[in-house]
């Protein structure tokens, strides 16, 4: 009797698993890791960015906008405007620094820009 009902049981357990699986995850979402100096910021806040994953690597542009944001240390501070982010990759040693470059696959719209630490 004990067996039938864990069997029973176990049956169910594995029914209700397999009809609330998640459905399959998209990804939306992607990003470029690369050094300061081979990104060039957007002139204006709605502009072209252009990144180069490596120093041979052939550029990639992608758009900004006025929901792109950036981050200075990484992606745990405030956000600063583009000048900010300028200014911080004019600073000595900026260019030794990882900067990554998050972006929508859809439209390649950037969604943040992301200076490493020191």
């Amino acid at each position: 009797m004990y067996q039938r009902i864990g069997t029973l049981l176990a049956t169910a357990a594995l029914a209700l698993a397999s009809a609330t699986a998640p459905a399959a995850m998209t990804n939306v979402e992607n990003a470029y890791e690369t050094s300061a100096r081979q990104v060039s910021l957007p002139a204006v806040e709605r502009g072209a960015l252009v990144v180069s994953a490596c120093s041979g690597c052939k550029p990639v542009t992608l758009q900004a906008d006025a929901q792109t944001l950036y981050f200075i240390g990484g992606a745990n501070g405030e956000p600063v405007t583009l000048a900010g982010m300028r200014e911080a990759l004019r600073a000595p040693g900026a260019d030794q620094r990882l900067l990554t470059v998050f972006y929508r696959l859809d439209n390649n719209a950037v969604t943040r820009v992301v200076l490493g630490a020191r």
